[in-house]
């Protein structure tokens, strides 16, 4: 069995986040890679991570291009609410 500390679990957690924040408006995958700071192979596998969740769907208008679901847009919201590391929690 994997178990995952809360470090781990964090940066995944950031990884998600900048996804999703990429992928307000529609964009490809290069697209996403760029605005989130990470290669185009880890985008791409957390896209259809992320897809397969109901997340993210993709488009072809123009090309491919992946933008948020309203559960996407949900989970962006809730990851934006946790306190991240290095970041003061409001009192």
């Amino acid at each position: 069995m994997i178990t995952t500390n809360r470090f781990s679990s964090s940066i995944w957690d950031d990884v998600e986040h900048a996804i999703l924040r990429a992928a307000q408006r529609p964009s490809t995958c290069r697209e996403i890679a760029t605005v989130a700071g990470l290669t185009p192979d880890t985008v791409k596998t957390q896209i259809d991570v992320q897809a397969r969740g109901g997340l993210i769907v993709q488009s072809v208008d123009g090309g491919v291009r992946y933008q948020l679901t309203v559960a996407g847009w949900k989970r962006l919201f809730a990851l934006a609410d946790t306190a991240r590391p290095g970041q003061q929690a409001a009192a």
